[in-house]
This record gives C-alpha cells, structure tokens and sequence, in this order.
C-alpha cells in the first residue's frame, strides 16, 4: 500500500493482492487511528461481503470469486476493544452492469483501490449497547 499524507488525514492506494480489510487495519494500528471517515473505489477479484440479519442477529455471508469494479466504498474508523475497526460498506458492478453490496469483510484487489481517509481527533469506541451481537459507535465516550 501507498500513502500519502493530507491536510484532513491520508490518501491511500492499495496494491494488487492486498485485502482492503487487513492492510487497511494494520495501517490504522501503525497509526495509531481511533476516529475518521473513508470512501474509496478501485477493482477486487474477490470478495467476502455481509448482510446483518436482525431478526438472527447475525450475518449472513457470501463469498465471490470474480471481477468486480467498486462503484462505491465507504466507512468509517472506530475502536473495538481497544484495537483499529474499519466498518466498510461496498457497491460492487460486475461486467454486466449488475450490482452487489453490503458490509466488506474481505476484499482483494485486482489492480488498485484509491481512498480517502479522513482521521477525525480523539477516539471512538464501539461497545455492546442494544442487546444485539453489533457493537455500536459510543458518540459520547471522550
């Protein structure tokens, strides 16, 4: 992955073969980033992608193993127990204009994803809050 700082945080570039989620997380470790905002695009060749069923409260998961173009990416950063969480949404359009989305549990990119993040100051942290299995961003935690 390249880097490269701005004025509201960094710009990424994910390199072929990297996962999006992992590379992402270990950046935000290194970095040291409790709080921020992403949207990004780019390509995968294969994905892990979520839908949150609340009745089950539990995800269900879906594997995909082909070209995709990311129409749209977008997130954001909190803390989890007190490690780096990247909470990412993605819209993904297949050669026939077909889409797919959800939450991205596994990415991998085929030829390079471009992001934008935005590091916000202080931390968030996300804590069991409704009974459900999701932990939630806590706004008021300082």
């Amino acid at each position: 992955m390249q880097q490269r700082k701005t004025e509201t945080g960094f710009f990424l570039r994910f390199e072929k073969g990297e996962d999006i989620v992992a590379t992402l997380t270990k950046f935000l470790g290194r970095e040291k980033i409790g709080f921020g905002s992403l949207q990004g695009i780019g390509a995968l060749d294969e994905a892990e992608l979520g839908f949150y069923d609340t009745s089950r409260q539990i995800y269900l998961r879906r594997e995909f193993a082909e070209d995709f173009e990311i129409a749209s990416l977008m997130g954001n950063v909190s803390l989890v127990d007190g490690k780096p969480f990247a909470h990412i949404h993605v819209t993904l359009s297949d050669p026939e204009f077909r889409v797919v989305g959800g939450h991205l549990f596994y990415g991998r990119v085929s030829v390079t994803c471009e992001m934008d993040l935005r590091v916000h100051t202080g931390e968030v942290h996300r804590k069991d809050e409704d009974g459900s299995a999701l932990k939630l961003m806590d706004l008021q935690d300082q």
